[in-house]
């Protein structure tokens, strides 16, 4: 930029600017520091003004450089040497969790996932409680914050970091059905490719009303492609071993002979059931086992095995992980009250959503009880009445 005064024309530098006052150029260079904070000063000599700029880009570089080398530990010691505020029982927790691994890494390449996922990792590999979480925040929370004030880093990334693992592991919300804003984060998640060749297994039990023992036993003989119907005939139960010996598997018939019934298959669930097959058949996965004289079933895993109680309920517990970041990282609000979360459920809770969504579109207690499969309306009834008082 090319500024003229009365007495010369002068080359401006990025940031500088000229002004006249009172018949004087007078000489301005602005500038914003690491946090994004505006920054102005001035001088009638331009040389002068120039000088102070030095000054000012070596001092910014110079803290950029230590910025780029500090690591969280370092910023723990500032903070033990400056304040010496921490708690004993936080300064444990850090020590112990914080101060061997993660508080060597450079705090200026830490961002929010990070922490995240660290809280995560304390939570489901140290087996720490949020109550424990909470004094490492604690921690975290003043290191960050002061890295901030010193302009080490833009932003504390650690601010909201304990209402997302609350709403990440916390299981004191855990659900026995879910609503539809529910149900529809659920099935959206559920088709993701990460997760989509378990969407047929959930939705049978979602969208057919099938227990775990059910659907988890269900052959591709009994799926009906053309009328688009599922047999159901019998159920398959899991037990763990004797002796931490892996599972037991049994086969079963229903109990009653209304729990033999064929349940119709949605579009989704039709749609789940074909790329299932193809999934299967591209990748070369054949049920191995045979269990009582069965075998074909349809839900195996990659070894040709089929799935254990367990194993589902843990696959829902990385489908509620894996969701619930998503909704986080797609807030607009930082108290998150602007998106719906997915709650804790089971396997479980499926079958009752079914229920629930037969009862919502006006079935009577019969027809719900026939659904299900129940011997009774009073074995319904029994089970069920919390979900058929829900509106």
């Amino acid at each position: 930029m090319l500024k003229e005064s009365k007495s010369r024309k002068v080359n401006l530098k990025p940031g500088e600017s000229v002004r006249n006052r009172n018949g004087k150029e007078l000489y301005f260079y602005r500038w914003s520091d690491l946090n994004g904070k505006r920054h102005s000063i001035s001088s009638i000599d331009l040389d002068k003004l120039r000088e102070k700029e030095k000054e000012i880009i070596d001092k910014k570089e110079k803290t950029i450089n230590q910025s780029r080398a500090i690591t969280v530990n370092q910023i723990f010691d500032m903070c033990i040497h400056i304040s010496n505020n921490i708690p004993d029982n936080c300064k444990y927790m850090y020590m112990t969790f914080v101060y061997p691994s993660f508080g060597m890494r450079k705090i200026s390449c830490i961002s929010s996932k990070d922490i995240r996922m660290f809280y995560v990792s304390l939570t489901k590999y140290r087996s720490l409680r949020i109550e424990d979480m909470e004094l490492i925040h604690d921690v975290l929370f003043q290191i960050f914050d002061l890295a901030y004030e010193q302009s080490y880093i833009r932003r504390n990334v650690v601010q909201n970091s304990l209402i997302e693992l609350k709403i990440i592991r916390d299981k004191s919300n855990m659900v026995e059905f879910l609503n539809n804003d529910q149900q529809r984060l659920f099935e959206e998640i559920l088709f993701d490719n990460r997760y989509k060749h378990f969407s047929a297994i959930y939705l049978t039990m979602m969208h057919a009303g099938l227990t775990m023992g059910e659907a988890t036993g269900l052959r591709w003989c009994d799926i009906d492609f053309d009328k688009k119907e599922i047999d159901v005939n019998h159920s398959l139960i899991c037990r763990p071993g004797t002796n931490g010996s892996g599972y037991q598997y049994t086969i079963k018939d229903p109990k009653t002979e209304i729990g033999f019934r064929r349940m119709p298959m949605t579009k989704q669930l039709y749609e789940s059931f074909l790329y299932l097959k193809e999934y299967q058949e591209s990748g070369k996965i054949v049920c191995k086992k045979s269990i009582d004289g069965y075998s074909g079933f349809a839900f195996i895993n990659k070894s040709g095995t089929v799935y254990n109680y367990d194993a589902l309920n843990d696959v829902l517990e990385r489908v509620h992980r894996d969701c619930n970041i998503k909704q986080i990282e797609k807030s607009k609000s930082s108290t998150f009250s602007d998106v719906t979360f997915l709650p804790w459920f089971t396997c479980k809770a499926l079958r009752r959503t079914y229920a629930l969504r037969l009862s919502q579109s006006g079935a009577d207690l019969k027809t719900v009880s026939y659904m299900l499969g129940n011997k009774d309306i009073y074995t319904t009834e029994k089970w069920y009445a919390d979900v058929l008082l829900t509106k």
